[in-house]
């Protein structure tokens, strides 16, 4: 602090106070300047991540094609969607998004746009694993499956169970749990 205020004296000295009160002033208007674009910049960026993992949680959206660009609060969006209620749902979507005071929808319905395959695929794995893992935890929290070692494996619609149990009560319930938590087609129950 004592240098600043020396060079702050030592200014005034060499330059007079008009001059060195311009140039203070100058640069504490940069700094605020400077300061207020980041923070602006900051909360476009943390608006546009926010719209799309929001548009990335849809199920009918594919957050891969279409692209967000927010400024002061603006988002825009651009793209190809396969309808016009895609294309509505996003706009929804944005303008609910914390930090989005206004949405620019330029998205543009092309009927050949569908989600692609992988896409399709990752969500159904997604839902499998997610079953898989209820399954387990549920196995897991019911006293009487006390001392089984069971491995659960979703795929394509089968539950696999595969381990060790105590008892062939035991095998039967946790066939009977995992029947009534997947809805899956079949359940082979390899338990010994």
């Amino acid at each position: 602090m004592l240098l600043v205020i020396a060079g702050f004296g030592y200014l005034v000295y060499r330059q007079g106070w008009s001059t060195t009160s311009a140039q203070v002033h100058g640069v504490a208007v940069a700094v605020r300047e400077t300061t207020n674009a980041v923070r602006e910049t900051s909360a476009d960026v943390a608006a546009t991540a926010k719209v799309k993992a929001a548009l990335a949680l849809s199920k009918r959206v594919s957050a891969l094609e279409v692209n967000v660009d927010t400024r002061n609060g603006v988002a825009t969006l651009r793209g190809k969607v396969p309808s016009l209620e895609v294309r509505e749902l996003a706009g929804e979507i944005a303008v609910g998004t914390s930090g989005v005071r206004e949405v620019r929808n330029l998205l543009t319905v092309d009927p050949a746009a569908r989600p692609d395959g992988d896409r399709e695929r990752l969500a159904a794995r997604v839902k499998e694993l997610e079953q898989q893992t209820a399954i387990v935890e549920t196995l897991q929290e019911h006293p009487e499956m006390d001392g089984s070692k069971i491995k659960v494996r979703v795929v394509g619609g089968v539950i696999t169970l595969d381990g060790t149990v105590t008892s062939s009560e035991q095998k039967w319930r946790a066939e009977q749990i995992a029947s009534s938590l997947s809805g899956a087609r079949e359940v082979r129950n390899n338990l010994k």
